[in-house]
């Protein structure tokens, strides 16, 4: 018979669960005849709510993941890998799906996100979740409804879980846009195009599926696709959807990151922004990768990680300085 092990081991960190199918939000599609959609949230739950280390805390500060897709699509887990990090480091982190512009143009978006941060505090004992340290982050898309979540404008309709707080306390943008009326003329005087067209590796299907594509309301560019038009015929939305028309003394703590050869968003609308918030006495900080695309292999590396996370607990976490 082969001899039975024993081993002894110590805890040094916590188990952590990953709770898919949370509803935070019943909402309609106006672009689908207001078909009805339950938005979803997965949540990575860090276990010290149920069993606590010796010396751990409770409650955990939460970051709110928004992922990006030109506001066409959200696939809301496809950079989980990068975001486990973040909860192995001690935090909470949810991955929210939000509108599309298939289903709903501006300001949807901003407003399911902000839901997003109502139902997080709402279930705070659920999640293991510290209510009064929340913070927000995003790539592309998702990076510009982070920048519009920063500025903790209370302008937008509230539904559900009204009664809670959804400001944040800190923000993590990756190349996200800013000013869409000036985004096209950037990419232009960059003389960059776009990179739209690529068509991303996709799985085969079974015999009897069908692939499903988003349906676009119209022809157009991401841009107005969102604001329902051209820009220029819909000035009042894209003003609204532009972070630097909502910047007050309640705008959240701001880091940005941008490659200079991103051919989607020009790296100069990271730094309009950034300018902004500094002309505004509002903390913020940019980095600028020079070598760096849209979404490439830059922005997911250990160093982005620290940085990020070193600027998320300076906010989130004061009392552990």
């Amino acid at each position: 018979m082969k001899e039975i092990n024993e081993i002894n081991i110590s805890l040094k960190q916590n188990r952590l669960d990953i709770l898919d199918g949370n509803i935070y939000t019943h909402v309609t599609a106006p672009r689908l005849g207001d078909k009805p959609l339950d938005l979803e949230m997965l949540v990575v739950r860090n276990c010290n709510n149920i069993d606590p280390l010796p010396g751990e805390r409770e409650r955990k500060p939460a970051i709110l993941w928004l992922m990006g897709g030109a506001w066409i699509v959200c696939p809301p887990v496809k950079v989980m890998p990068f975001l486990i990090w973040f909860a192995r480091h001690g935090y909470v982190v949810a991955a929210a799906r939000y509108r599309t512009t298939p289903e709903a143009g501006w300001p949807a978006q901003i407003v399911d996100a902000k839901t997003a941060v109502r139902y997080l505090r709402a279930n705070a004992e659920v999640f293991g979740v510290d209510p009064a340290h929340i913070a927000v982050m995003g790539l592309s898309a998702g990076g510009h409804l982070t920048n519009m979540m920063a500025m903790n404008s209370n302008d937008w309709e509230k539904k559900d879980w009204a009664e809670e707080d959804d400001t944040v306390q800190a923000a993590v943008s990756l190349f996200g846009p800013a000013d869409l009326r000036r985004c096209v003329a950037q990419r232009e005087a960059n003389g960059l195009k776009p990179k739209y067209n690529v068509k991303p590796l996709a799985p085969k299907l079974p015999e009897g599926a069908e692939k499903k594509l988003p349906h676009l309301p119209f022809d157009g560019s991401p841009e107005e696709l969102l604001v329902g038009g051209p820009l220029a015929e819909n000035p009042e939305i894209a003003a609204d959807a532009d972070p630097t028309t909502h910047i007050s003394e309640k705008s959240a703590p701001l880091l940005m990151f941008h490659g200079e050869l991103d051919t989607q968003v020009p790296y100069q609308q990271s730094v309009d922004l950034y300018k902004a918030l500094q002309d505004a006495g509002r903390p913020s900080e940019l980095y600028l990768i020079p070598d760096a695309e849209h979404a490439d292999h830059h922005f997911f590396q250990k160093e982005t990680q620290e940085i990020i996370l070193k600027f998320l607990d300076r906010y989130l976490k004061p009392e552990e300085k």
